[in-house]
């Protein structure tokens, strides 16, 4: 999954959720921008964004040979995704 913007054009990702609930939770942030952390966030379909386990796996798979080219490390809606998966959805 892409990382997302803020609407003030910030780029943050489903780690900077994760520093926003500790952040709220200390009182060093409102609100208001946990709420904008966590609907911008993650703004399209895909895995998880975080290099946790699974994602790392999955790289780490790609690059030893054992799973498709792009698998692990292409985008979701993008033009490598689309060829890893024979399809074209965007034109």
């Amino acid at each position: 999954m892409a990382a997302g913007r803020t609407p003030e054009g910030e780029a943050i990702d489903l780690t900077s959720v994760f520093e926003g609930v500790g952040a709220y939770s200390a009182g060093k942030i409102d609100e208001k921008r946990l709420t904008t952390l966590e609907q911008y966030a993650c703004p399209s379909c895909g895995s998880c964004s975080g290099m946790f386990t699974a994602n790392s796996m999955n790289c780490l798979m790609e690059v030893i040979g054992l799973a498709l080219p792009y698998n692990g490390t292409a985008l979701a809606k993008t033009e490598e995704r689309e060829n890893l998966a024979g399809v074209q959805l965007h034109k």
